[in-house]
């Protein structure tokens, strides 16, 4: 009876001393991802809250992969990279991304796309880079999106505005070294004042609002410039030869 006693007092301490697991929604609650390697989401994924980073790593979603960012706190951390390729996709559902400073960035050579009115924001000196191949769409929303960070370039992505605004804008500057694409019946707005398009192409039920150094920038490619409507005051309506037609006036 002794010997059974000792025995049972032993594993009920091995039980005691055993390591308690975390329920996974606390585990969500703590990083995403984290470290400096490289990491590519090639399916289904949800980013419910957290943040990305903690080293100079990225994550990709690469073709065959959406991340959908639905309701909660998402943060991109310095020196950390969230990007897309081929036809990946980083979806905001529910939510903003916020990107917390120096070298944290968004990379898209796939889709960003803004489903609702919802934007990235930033801690100050990020960067967004859409190449060639980027397509960046609102598809919900009558409100505005805004592609918040300091630095933009651009190398002649597409801009699809199917519903309300998207704004490019930031304190930096914006530099396209890219013909631009911009279509949609939405209004495609870029809030720098610092920097250079080396061409954009409209088509016709797009509006665009551009800062005066855009304008005399883009004047001679596009060809009519006329008054735009009054949701979008301060600002012009380029429009091209194939669809003129006259923008109410202010």
């Amino acid at each position: 009876h002794g010997a059974k006693s000792r025995l049972d007092r032993e594993g009920r301490q091995r039980q005691e001393r055993r390591p308690v697991e975390r329920p996974p929604e606390r585990l969500r609650e703590r990083r995403f991802v984290t470290g400096s390697g490289a990491v590519t989401l090639s399916g289904a994924g949800t980013w419910s809250n957290g943040t990305l980073g903690g080293g100079a790593g990225s994550l990709t979603v690469v073709t065959g992969g959406v991340l959908d960012v639905t309701a909660g706190g998402h943060t991109v951390s310095t020196g950390y990279t969230l990007g897309t390729s081929g036809t990946g996709r980083v979806k905001l559902s529910g939510a903003d991304i916020g990107f917390a400073g120096t070298g944290s960035k968004f990379v898209n050579a796939g889709v960003l796309e803004f489903a609702g009115d919802f934007s990235l924001s930033e801690g100050g000196n990020s960067n967004f880079d859409n190449k060639a191949t980027g397509v960046v769409t609102k598809t919900q929303g009558a409100g505005t999106s805004t592609i918040g960070l300091s630095n933009g370039s651009d190398a002649g992505g597409s801009y699809v505005v199917s519903a309300g605004k998207l704004r490019l804008a930031g304190g930096g500057t914006f530099t396209g070294t890219g013909t631009i694409t911009a279509s949609g019946g939405g209004t495609l707005a870029f809030g720098n004042n610092n920097g250079n398009l080396a061409g954009l192409t409209a088509t016709g039920g797009t509006r665009l609002c551009l800062p005066q150094p855009f304008q005399r920038q883009l004047t001679m490619e596009l060809v009519e410039v006329t008054r735009c409507s009054p949701e979008i005051v301060g600002c012009k309506t380029l429009i091209t030869r194939s669809h003129c037609r006259t923008a109410s006036p202010v």
